[in-house]
């Protein structure tokens, strides 16, 4: 799963953009509820992230990883490929299932290649002004339809959403470490979230991610227990 090339975004970055998204076409929402994800992309390639990514493929959806350079993104396959390998040798994964689960997740440095992508979750470090960057850029790329999520802690989801041209589109979806085996998704609404992007969230996580998300928030991540 080698690095696929394209325009990065910054220097994970840094607070320069380098990319002018194409004008895109408008989609239709979708009508079945979680059913709509196929492809996911998850910006970030760190232990969450690795763990999010692995979910994702199991449940047989594609996965993007951005990445800021090529080591990184090297750094970003071990991790997906560590645990899967593990699996097999303790005889929880046959070498087809890994293998498939792998070939799912692609790791990339152009952030473009989430244009068509239905779901993007944002994992970078916590640090405020670079996700607020990447927000709004994420929000010019995808398609009008793609629902823009964040794994934060400690920001706000109703301030990352206010800086993106959709507010209604962006929600916490907030996954614990380590994510393959923990059951909980934090699931943080905010004041501008749209019923329907709870929703589809919701269904997606608990149907077919097989997690159980917890009560909904006003905007800040809270203690609590899976439903």
């Amino acid at each position: 799963m080698s690095p696929r090339p394209g325009a990065p975004l910054y220097d994970f970055f840094t607070d320069t953009h380098t990319y002018a998204p194409e004008p895109i076409q408008s989609l239709d929402q979708p009508e079945d509820q979680g059913d709509h994800v196929k492809r996911v992309g998850v910006i970030g390639g760190g232990t969450m992230s690795a763990g999010m990514s692995e979910v994702v493929a199991r449940d047989g959806d594609s996965v993007t990883i951005l990445e800021r350079d090529t080591t990184s993104a090297t750094a970003a396959t071990d991790r997906i490929q560590s645990p899967l390998a593990r699996a097999v040798k303790l005889g929880r994964l046959d070498n087809n299932a890994s293998a498939d689960i792998f070939a799912r997740i692609n790791v990339t440095l152009g952030i473009e290649d989430f244009a068509d992508h239905n779901l993007v979750i944002e994992a970078a470090p916590e640090i405020e002004a670079m996700k607020l960057d990447l927000c709004r850029t994420v929000d010019d790329i995808v398609s009008p339809s793609a629902i823009l999520a964040t794994n934060t802690s400690a920001i706000p989801v109703i301030r990352l959403a206010n800086a993106t041209r959709n507010p209604g589109r962006v929600i916490g979806v907030h996954f614990f470490n380590p994510v393959p085996v923990l059951p909980l998704v934090e699931i943080v609404v905010s004041l501008t979230t749209a019923e329907h992007v709870v929703d589809h969230v919701t269904t997606y996580v608990q149907e077919r991610l097989g997690k159980g998300p917890s009560a909904r928030g006003t905007g800040q991540v809270s203690s609590s227990t899976p439903c």
